[in-house]
């Protein structure tokens, strides 16, 4: 009998939003940096603010510690079949000098309240640039003291919610990594998470191949991220991709194949954060329907959708303007088809014994 394989689906959440009716003030609707500036108090038509996107969300520039605005995003993601949200997170509220990051630390414990009700998932995303360029000086010694005490804090503080998200019971860590930190150091930062049997998810970036991918036992899957390519390249770095997780699960490196969609990219709205806008050109939106069927064709047992609201980047299937909720519905039948592949390979091997006796 064929045994029941992990089907799991899970989006990347970006929980920095803020506009004055519900906090202080604007944040990251707004760009004042290098380029086309934007400013959500000005409107470029009726009912509509200048945004620094390049869609326009159709719950209009919502504050991401709104619990209507989470409830909304959570019952949408759960009628599209989405597992959990992983939420991008930079550290604890506690420990953080930047007032975003603090928001962030405290919206995903609002994230994880609704979720609750909602039953619905949640878990951290966290990035590895906390702990080197962005964060940090070029200290191996300090980003590992500082890590360990992140993870710390989430073991602490988030793994016994049961709205965490956890996959055969094992909570879900998944990290965003720039490549800067080795195997070794990885290993002490999650030391003190490892009694809790975590289920690691490391980013892919073309054409890095870092040394986590070598590294048994440290890391249970690596998910691809997008390139900003033509929708040939984004099926020929794929298709590498593929090979090598592959090869990696084969050999008992990693232990689980990881898929990525995504729907496209487009920071004009921030302007590539100050360094020029970076596009994947599509002209026939293929790209998420591509990566999706691509995705089938490998037969993943987890898929990572990136995102669900980088409005910043245009990578969104959040209901918007432009799209209405033509994303969600393409999401809803690609995550169907994917959880249903299990009884279709039961049924062709009580197919296959059946002939065979």
């Amino acid at each position: 009998m064929t045994a029941k394989k992990l089907r799991c689906v899970f989006a990347h959440y970006f929980a920095w939003f803020s506009n004055p009716e519900n906090s202080s003030e604007w944040h990251h609707w707004e760009w004042n940096g290098e380029g086309t500036r934007h400013s959500p108090v000005n409107f470029t038509a009726p009912g509509r603010r200048d945004i620094a996107t390049v869609q326009y969300p159709l719950l209009v520039p919502y504050d991401s510690s709104s619990d209507d605005i989470i409830r909304s995003h959570v019952r949408q993601a759960g009628g599209a079949l989405i597992d959990a949200f992983c939420v991008d997170w930079y550290g604890p509220a506690s420990q953080m000098s930047h007032e975003r990051d603090k928001i962030i630390d405290m919206n995903f414990r609002k994230i994880l309240k609704v979720s609750r009700t909602e039953s619905f998932s949640a878990c951290i995303c966290y990035e590895e640039k906390i702990l080197t360029h962005a964060k940090l000086p070029d200290n191996t010694a300090a980003c590992i003291d500082t890590g360990r005490r992140h993870f710390k804090y989430i073991a602490d503080n988030y793994f016994p919610d049961p709205a965490y998200w956890r996959i055969n019971g094992r909570p879900v860590i998944v990290i965003w990594g720039n490549h800067s930190l080795s195997a070794d150091a990885w290993r002490a930062i999650l030391e003190p998470v490892k009694p809790f049997r975590p289920m690691v998810l490391y980013s892919y970036h073309f054409p890095l191949q870092n040394s986590l991918l070598e590294s048994s036992g440290l890391i249970d899957g690596f998910y691809p991220w997008m390139e900003i390519k033509d929708v040939e390249g984004q099926r020929s770095d794929l298709e590498k991709y593929y090979s090598i997780a592959q090869d990696s699960v084969k050999a008992g490196r990693s232990k689980h194949l990881c898929a990525g969609v995504w729907p496209g990219f487009n920071d004009s709205g921030v302007s590539g954060w100050g360094r020029g806008a970076r596009i994947i050109h599509d002209p026939h939106d293929k790209v998420y329907d591509l990566t999706w069927e691509l995705a089938l064709r490998h037969n993943p047992e987890i898929v990572s959708i990136a995102t669900w609201n980088d409005w910043n980047e245009g990578s969104v299937i959040e209901p918007s303007v432009e799209q209405g909720t033509g994303r969600l519905d393409q999401t809803r039948e690609f995550i169907r088809r994917f959880k249903q592949m299990n009884r279709t390979a039961r049924r062709n091997s009580r197919a296959v014994n059946a002939a065979r006796s």
